[in-house]
Protein backbone atom coordinates (compact mmCIF):
# COMPACT_ATOMS: atom_id res chain seq x y z
CA UNK A 1 0.00 0.00 0.00
CA UNK A 2 1.49 3.84 -0.99
CA UNK A 3 2.02 6.13 1.57
CA UNK A 4 -0.82 8.31 0.17
CA UNK A 5 -3.30 5.24 0.53
CA UNK A 6 -2.40 5.62 4.17
CA UNK A 7 -2.45 8.63 4.17
CA UNK A 8 -5.99 8.26 2.64
CA UNK A 9 -7.51 5.93 4.92
CA UNK A 10 -5.80 8.15 8.19
CA UNK A 11 -7.95 11.29 6.78
CA UNK A 12 -11.03 8.59 6.70
CA UNK A 13 -10.56 7.02 10.12
CA UNK A 14 -9.64 10.59 11.57
CA UNK A 15 -12.88 11.95 13.95
CA UNK A 16 -14.66 15.23 12.53
CA UNK A 17 -13.52 18.37 13.55
CA UNK A 18 -15.88 19.44 16.89
CA UNK A 19 -18.19 22.56 15.03
CA UNK A 20 -18.55 25.82 17.26
CA UNK A 21 -21.79 26.88 18.83
CA UNK A 22 -21.23 29.88 16.17
CA UNK A 23 -20.77 27.66 13.75
CA UNK A 24 -23.65 25.75 14.04
CA UNK A 25 -26.03 28.79 14.22
CA UNK A 26 -24.14 30.24 11.18
CA UNK A 27 -25.15 27.43 8.86
CA UNK A 28 -28.67 27.06 10.42
CA UNK A 29 -29.31 31.02 9.90
CA UNK A 30 -27.94 30.25 6.19
CA UNK A 31 -30.37 27.01 5.76
CA UNK A 32 -33.62 29.27 6.84
CA UNK A 33 -32.68 31.98 3.84
CA UNK A 34 -29.49 33.90 5.51
CA UNK A 35 -29.81 36.73 8.35
CA UNK A 36 -30.71 39.55 5.24
CA UNK A 37 -33.50 37.51 4.37
CA UNK A 38 -34.53 36.93 8.07
CA UNK A 39 -34.06 40.71 9.27
CA UNK A 40 -36.37 41.65 5.80
CA UNK A 41 -39.37 40.57 8.02
CA UNK A 42 -41.70 42.42 9.63
CA UNK A 43 -44.83 40.60 9.96
CA UNK A 44 -45.59 36.84 9.25
CA UNK A 45 -49.52 35.14 9.08
CA UNK A 46 -49.62 31.79 9.48
CA UNK A 47 -53.20 29.98 8.88
CA UNK A 48 -54.09 26.12 9.15
CA UNK A 49 -55.20 23.72 11.33
CA UNK A 50 -55.43 22.41 14.79
CA UNK A 51 -55.97 18.82 16.04
CA UNK A 52 -56.20 18.10 19.79
CA UNK A 53 -56.81 14.47 19.62
CA UNK A 54 -57.92 12.20 16.82
CA UNK A 55 -61.07 13.19 14.88
CA UNK A 56 -61.06 16.69 16.01
CA UNK A 57 -59.48 19.58 14.49
CA UNK A 58 -60.44 23.75 14.12
CA UNK A 59 -58.87 26.74 12.62
CA UNK A 60 -55.73 27.42 13.90
CA UNK A 61 -54.20 31.48 12.81
CA UNK A 62 -50.65 32.48 14.58
CA UNK A 63 -49.76 36.49 13.67
CA UNK A 64 -46.24 37.75 14.74
CA UNK A 65 -44.99 41.55 14.15
CA UNK A 66 -41.82 42.83 14.91
CA UNK A 67 -41.29 44.20 18.16
CA UNK A 68 -42.30 41.03 20.05
CA UNK A 69 -45.77 41.05 18.57
CA UNK A 70 -47.58 38.03 18.57
CA UNK A 71 -51.62 36.22 18.47
CA UNK A 72 -52.99 32.90 18.56
CA UNK A 73 -56.51 32.50 17.37
CA UNK A 74 -58.15 28.57 17.49
CA UNK A 75 -61.02 27.27 17.23
CA UNK A 76 -61.42 24.00 19.70
CA UNK A 77 -65.01 21.81 20.21
CA UNK A 78 -66.78 24.88 19.18
CA UNK A 79 -64.85 27.32 21.87
CA UNK A 80 -62.42 30.66 20.41
CA UNK A 81 -59.52 30.80 22.42
CA UNK A 82 -57.48 34.10 21.71
CA UNK A 83 -53.53 34.85 23.11
CA UNK A 84 -51.46 37.83 22.19
CA UNK A 85 -49.24 40.18 23.32
CA UNK A 86 -48.23 43.50 22.44
CA UNK A 87 -44.26 43.18 23.67
CA UNK A 88 -45.50 44.21 27.09
CA UNK A 89 -49.30 43.16 28.26
CA UNK A 90 -49.93 39.37 27.18
CA UNK A 91 -53.96 38.70 27.53
CA UNK A 92 -56.18 35.74 26.72
CA UNK A 93 -59.87 35.46 26.07
CA UNK A 94 -61.75 32.09 26.34
CA UNK A 95 -65.34 30.89 27.37
CA UNK A 96 -63.29 29.42 30.13
CA UNK A 97 -62.42 32.27 31.83
CA UNK A 98 -64.29 34.79 33.37
CA UNK A 99 -67.44 34.28 31.06
CA UNK A 100 -65.80 35.01 27.42
CA UNK A 101 -64.18 38.43 28.69
CA UNK A 102 -60.42 39.32 28.65
CA UNK A 103 -57.61 38.72 31.39
CA UNK A 104 -54.94 40.19 32.09
CA UNK A 105 -52.13 37.21 32.10
CA UNK A 106 -50.19 37.14 35.28
CA UNK A 107 -46.05 38.15 34.95
CA UNK A 108 -44.95 34.29 34.71
CA UNK A 109 -47.26 33.12 31.63
CA UNK A 110 -46.94 36.70 30.02
CA UNK A 111 -43.09 36.53 29.84
CA UNK A 112 -43.23 32.98 28.19
CA UNK A 113 -45.94 34.26 25.86
CA UNK A 114 -43.73 37.43 25.03
CA UNK A 115 -40.47 34.97 24.48
CA UNK A 116 -42.47 33.24 22.12
CA UNK A 117 -43.30 35.97 19.94
CA UNK A 118 -39.50 36.59 18.37
CA UNK A 119 -40.35 36.40 15.31
CA UNK A 120 -36.85 35.54 13.96
CA UNK A 121 -36.17 32.92 16.87
CA UNK A 122 -33.87 32.86 19.42
CA UNK A 123 -30.58 31.75 17.86
CA UNK A 124 -30.57 34.81 14.97
CA UNK A 125 -28.61 37.63 16.71
CA UNK A 126 -28.54 35.64 20.12
CA UNK A 127 -25.56 37.37 21.57
CA UNK A 128 -26.65 41.12 21.13
CA UNK A 129 -30.21 39.75 22.26
CA UNK A 130 -28.55 39.10 25.69
CA UNK A 131 -29.30 34.99 25.20
CA UNK A 132 -26.81 32.25 26.38
CA UNK A 133 -26.49 28.92 24.10
CA UNK A 134 -24.36 26.22 24.69
CA UNK A 135 -23.44 23.11 22.59
CA UNK A 136 -24.64 19.63 24.76
CA UNK A 137 -23.89 16.81 22.46
CA UNK A 138 -25.91 15.23 19.66
CA UNK A 139 -29.08 13.30 19.96
CA UNK A 140 -31.03 11.05 17.47
CA UNK A 141 -34.20 10.94 19.76
CA UNK A 142 -35.68 12.92 16.64
CA UNK A 143 -35.22 11.04 13.98
CA UNK A 144 -31.38 12.45 12.64
CA UNK A 145 -28.86 13.13 13.94
CA UNK A 146 -29.22 16.92 15.99
CA UNK A 147 -27.10 18.85 17.78
CA UNK A 148 -28.71 20.13 20.67
CA UNK A 149 -28.24 23.33 22.22
CA UNK A 150 -28.87 24.37 25.53
CA UNK A 151 -30.54 28.27 25.00
CA UNK A 152 -30.97 30.14 28.07
CA UNK A 153 -32.63 33.19 27.22
CA UNK A 154 -32.36 36.83 28.79
CA UNK A 155 -35.49 36.58 30.70
CA UNK A 156 -34.01 33.32 32.08
CA UNK A 157 -35.97 30.91 30.28
CA UNK A 158 -34.36 27.65 29.28
CA UNK A 159 -34.85 26.09 25.71
CA UNK A 160 -33.28 22.90 24.46
CA UNK A 161 -33.31 23.12 20.29
CA UNK A 162 -32.25 20.75 18.48
CA UNK A 163 -30.75 21.31 14.99
CA UNK A 164 -30.30 18.75 12.51
CA UNK A 165 -26.82 18.17 11.78
CA UNK A 166 -26.92 17.72 8.33
CA UNK A 167 -29.95 20.05 6.56
CA UNK A 168 -29.16 22.54 9.81
CA UNK A 169 -32.70 22.97 9.85
CA UNK A 170 -34.47 22.73 13.55
CA UNK A 171 -36.39 19.63 14.07
CA UNK A 172 -37.47 19.81 17.80
CA UNK A 173 -37.98 22.04 20.98
CA UNK A 174 -38.40 20.89 24.51
CA UNK A 175 -38.92 24.01 27.37
CA UNK A 176 -40.87 24.47 30.52
CA UNK A 177 -44.20 26.80 30.06
CA UNK A 178 -45.78 27.98 33.09
CA UNK A 179 -49.72 27.41 33.23
CA UNK A 180 -52.65 27.20 35.83
CA UNK A 181 -51.36 24.21 36.95
CA UNK A 182 -47.80 25.31 37.10
CA UNK A 183 -44.88 24.05 35.41
CA UNK A 184 -45.85 22.39 32.34
CA UNK A 185 -43.12 20.39 30.10
CA UNK A 186 -43.74 21.06 26.09
CA UNK A 187 -41.85 19.40 23.59
CA UNK A 188 -42.58 20.70 19.80
CA UNK A 189 -41.32 18.26 16.84
CA UNK A 190 -41.14 20.60 13.56
CA UNK A 191 -41.09 19.13 10.31
CA UNK A 192 -42.50 19.66 6.88
CA UNK A 193 -40.36 22.21 5.96
CA UNK A 194 -40.96 24.45 3.20
CA UNK A 195 -39.90 27.33 1.29
CA UNK A 196 -41.93 30.38 1.81
CA UNK A 197 -40.34 33.70 -0.76
CA UNK A 198 -36.77 32.45 0.45
CA UNK A 199 -37.43 31.86 4.05
CA UNK A 200 -37.66 27.88 5.15
CA UNK A 201 -40.86 27.41 7.80
CA UNK A 202 -42.19 24.18 9.10
CA UNK A 203 -45.48 23.34 8.21
CA UNK A 204 -45.82 20.60 10.63
CA UNK A 205 -45.78 21.33 14.64
CA UNK A 206 -46.35 18.23 16.42
CA UNK A 207 -46.69 19.42 20.22
CA UNK A 208 -47.12 17.18 23.29
CA UNK A 209 -47.67 18.92 26.84
CA UNK A 210 -46.77 16.87 29.70
CA UNK A 211 -47.97 12.85 29.16
CA UNK A 212 -50.53 11.95 26.47
CA UNK A 213 -51.72 15.24 25.81
CA UNK A 214 -50.47 15.77 22.63
CA UNK A 215 -51.86 18.08 19.48
CA UNK A 216 -50.87 18.82 16.00
CA UNK A 217 -51.09 22.78 14.06
CA UNK A 218 -50.76 21.88 10.07
CA UNK A 219 -50.32 25.36 8.11
CA UNK A 220 -51.94 25.57 4.77
CA UNK A 221 -50.90 28.65 4.32
CA UNK A 222 -47.93 30.92 5.43
CA UNK A 223 -47.59 35.26 4.43
CA UNK A 224 -44.82 36.98 4.79
CA UNK A 225 -45.21 40.90 5.76
CA UNK A 226 -48.55 40.35 5.58
CA UNK A 227 -50.14 44.09 6.82
CA UNK A 228 -51.05 43.71 10.42
CA UNK A 229 -52.25 46.44 12.58
CA UNK A 230 -50.90 47.35 16.37
CA UNK A 231 -54.47 47.33 17.66
CA UNK A 232 -54.71 43.22 17.27
CA UNK A 233 -52.16 42.66 19.59
CA UNK A 234 -53.40 45.37 21.83
CA UNK A 235 -55.60 43.79 25.25
CA UNK A 236 -59.45 44.25 24.53
CA UNK A 237 -61.58 47.29 26.39
CA UNK A 238 -62.09 45.61 30.01
CA UNK A 239 -59.82 43.17 30.25
CA UNK A 240 -58.94 42.22 33.61
CA UNK A 241 -55.99 41.62 35.74
CA UNK A 242 -55.86 37.67 37.15
CA UNK A 243 -57.19 36.87 40.66
CA UNK A 244 -54.58 38.04 43.26
CA UNK A 245 -53.07 34.21 44.96
CA UNK A 246 -53.82 33.70 48.27
CA UNK A 247 -51.72 34.86 50.93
Amino acid sequence: MSLRAVSALLLLAAPLPAQTVDEIVGRYVAARGGLERIRSIQSMRLSGTISPAPGESGPFRLELKRPQRMRVEMIVQGMTLTQATNGTTAWVVTPMLVGGAGVILPREEAQGLKDQADLEGPLVDWKAKGHRVELTGRDKRFGPEAFRLKVQLRSGDVRWLYIDATSYLQIAEEGERPSPRGLVRIETRLSDHRDVQGLIVPFVLDISAGGDDRQRVAFERVEVNPPLEDARFEAPAGAKAPPAPPR
